[in-house]
């Protein structure tokens, strides 16, 4: 199969468009660290039981999930369907190795594709979509669910499927998904089928990409499926991406710190989130007393009663939850959540010790909750049978087209 460099390696055009050139100044580095890591002996074994475990297994319609969190959608579906779910961490193995959900890693994939990527020799990407396909292949997979099409493996599993005919489906994943990102980054663009959080982003996509209307679906926000007790009464504080956005860290840190120490005048308690791409080190200082030990959002949600924090989708999160959020405007890049409408529930403050302090006071004591426009935040009840029923339908649809 042919696939075009640019369209495959779109993660590399992404961070050169927003003046990022993260992968094309980075990523040699990071192939030849994880070249050397053991852990991919590690990944070879629990591959091997993943190959013995799915044995008897593949006569069932196979759905292929990128993201794990978006398992919890597909819960429903009939019996007669097995999930594969596919990611490069073994964090998340301890959680599913004894359910009935087959899960593995990237394998050879993403080696072959390393090597393209360095080298800009597409034979070896090629050879990267040949095992995708023949993995689909092997274990009759009929769809691909993934939450992005930004890194290249991504895009590389997405032209593999639909070059067979089947369906991949692209979920909103993050608030950058508006007329901005779909026009300047081109996220999710590869996918025939696109589901999104809203009317709102649902209208930009279609504005910027000729796809079938009838195959964009407006499914709600996707991980709240839990609700809110209420019952929490400490302050969160939302951690950043500080991989790529290294020179905001210290920055970053010291709202933190004004936050922790509005707590500690207030006698209100306090817990700091790591973003999951965050590395704690010895430049936390107090903040490291207070680290989360959560792995999932909603246990951190569940014992708060007001949520800080710059842009983030866990703000979004806290809002479908019913908490108060304050967002601390600080910079150039969050100045963007005051015209983003999906951030109309959030109380803004500029980055001072008296605006923050008024804001967490007044709201930390509040009964009232914030007030979402569904237009742009939808909450939908119904998620679960809808994703279901959604991807049905694709998966019968390509059958009657081929």
């Amino acid at each position: 199969m042919d696939i075009e460099f640019d369209n495959l390696f779109q993660d590399s055009l992404i961070f050169s468009s927003v003046g990022r050139n993260y992968y094309s100044e980075v990523y040699p580095g990071v192939v030849k660290e994880r070249d050397g890591k053991r852990s991919g002996y590690i990944k070879k074994i629990l591959n091997l039981t993943f190959e013995v475990k799915s044995r008897g297994r593949r006569k069932k319609t196979g759905v292929l999930i990128l993201e794990p969190m978006f398992e919890r959608l597909f819960r429903d579906l009939d019996p007669s369907y097995q999930i594969y779910l596919l990611h490069d961490s073994g964090k998340f193995y301890r959680d599913y190795k004894k359910s009935d959900y087959i899960q593995f890693f990237y394998r050879d994939w993403q080696k072959a594709i390393d090597k393209s990527f360095l080298s800009h020799d597409m034979s070896y990407a090629n050879k990267a979509a040949e095992s995708v396909q023949a993995y689909i292949r092997k274990n009759n997979i009929k769809a691909v669910v993934m939450g992005n099409d930004k890194r290249f493996i991504e895009r590389l599993i997405v032209i593999s499927a639909q070059q067979m005919g089947i369906p991949a489906v692209i979920i909103q994943h993050g608030i950058y998904s508006d007329e901005y990102s779909f026009g300047k980054l081109l996220t999710a663009n590869t996918a025939d089928y696109f589901w999104s959080w809203s009317e709102y982003t649902r209208e930009c996509y279609l504005k910027r990409f000729n796809k079938n209307p009838d195959r964009v679906k407006v499914i709600g926000y996707p991980f709240k499926m839990l609700e809110h007790t209420g019952s929490g009464k400490s302050v969160l504080f939302i951690g950043n991406q500080y991989k790529v956005n290294k020179g905001e860290k210290e920055e970053h840190l010291k709202i933190a710190d004004t936050v922790l120490k509005i707590c500690k005048e207030q006698n209100i308690d306090f817990i700091y989130r790591p973003h999951p791409g965050e590395t704690i080190d010895g430049s936390y200082g107090d903040l490291s007393e207070h680290i989360s030990c959560h792995v999932d959002l909603i246990d951190d949600l569940s014992e708060s009663k007001l949520v800080v924090g710059d842009i983030s989708t866990a703000l979004v999160e806290a809002g479908l939850c019913g908490l108060n959020v304050v967002q601390v405007i600080w910079n150039d890049n969050s100045r963007n959540a005051l015209t983003n409408p999906i951030y109309d529930f959030t109380k803004k403050v500029s980055n001072d010790y008296d605006e923050i302090k008024n804001a967490i006071t007044e709201l930390i004591f509040s009964d009232e909750r914030p007030q979402l426009n569904e237009y742009y935040l939808y909450n939908n009840p119904d998620i679960m049978s809808d994703a279901v029923k959604y991807l049905t339908d694709a998966i019968h649809e390509n059958r009657q087209d081929r």
